[in-house]
């Protein structure tokens, strides 16, 4: 199985816009392989957000509710995404049923773990929807704070993102491991994310009021959680959508940094490498 390079490889600064524009780049490229990896995952998670939304009309049971389920589809992607990305190899293509074997219960594991460094984010935020409630002159405040814990979680959760590379490929190393690789990165990597979901989010953005023009209606509908049939369904198909362009995005994101700081090698490329050796 294809390891990481020597560790005392010398740590480099990421280079920002060249990962950026890879990360684009490979994902539309291997457009094919990309829906194959989310075809179901991506069916089961709008069938799951429909039924939910359905039956709980409170938005915090229902993340809490999907937070497993959720993590396995995503994972149940991803692991297809960046074992095709790495290995480059024809065994290593994605197909309709994924088949994660055993590397799924570690990366659902650490998925959950590193999930926690969102929860004072997550406190804060529910604090901050009471007190702007009440128009509690305090409210920005707890608005700051979360927009730093959140910013401060998704760093950490970068730092250690490492993880579920090695994981997908099989390979030893852990979160110690992925800490020491990225150090010197961490807001490179921040960075990188930000600017590579920027695009899915402004169009996310700019649908709101576009539907507002087209359908007056319909928007009010979403907007009071209202929405039934073809309208719910095709508003959760299009978040749905959004969210595994951006998990694909970030995943390829991943590995080209992956790459870059730990000299990753896919196994297509040492075959072709060791022919002129």
């Amino acid at each position: 199985m294809n390891q990481s390079a020597a560790k005392d490889l010398p740590l480099e600064g990421l280079p920002i816009w060249q990962i950026v524009k890879a990360s684009y780049r490979d994902t539309f490229r291997h457009s094919r392989a990309f829906a194959t990896a989310a075809a179901l995952p991506f069916l089961i998670s709008v069938i799951l957000a429909a039924l939910t939304t359905g039956a709980i009309e409170d938005q915090d049971q229902v993340l809490v509710v999907r937070i497993i389920p959720d993590s396995i589809l995503v994972a149940l992607f991803e692991i297809a995404w960046l074992r095709f990305l790495l290995l480059d190899t024809d065994a290593a293509r994605p197909s309709f049923l994924p088949r994660p074997g055993a590397r799924i219960l570690p990366y659902v594991g650490y998925a959950l773990f590193l999930l926690l460094l969102s929860v004072p984010s997550y406190v804060t935020f529910l604090a901050f929807e009471q007190l702007a409630d009440v128009r509690t002159p305090d409210w920005w405040v707890f608005l700051a704070a979360t927009l730093l814990l959140y910013v401060v979680g998704i760093y950490f959760s970068l730092r250690f993102g490492f993880v579920y590379l090695w994981i997908a490929v099989d390979a030893p190393e852990r979160l110690g491991a992925s800490w020491r690789r990225t150090r010197g990165n961490g807001l490179r990597l921040l960075l990188i994310l930000f600017i590579v979901a920027a695009p899915p989010f402004l169009l996310t953005l700019s649908s709101v009021p576009l539907l507002a023009v087209l359908s007056p209606e319909s928007a009010a509908r979403l907007d009071n959680n209202s929405a039934t049939g073809l309208l719910l369904w095709t508003n959760i198909a299009v978040e749905e959508l959004i969210n595994y362009v951006l998990y694909g995005l970030s995943a390829t994101a991943m590995v080209h940094a992956f790459r870059h700081l730990t000299g990753w090698i896919s196994d297509r490329d040492r075959t072709i490498l060791e022919r002129f050796e």
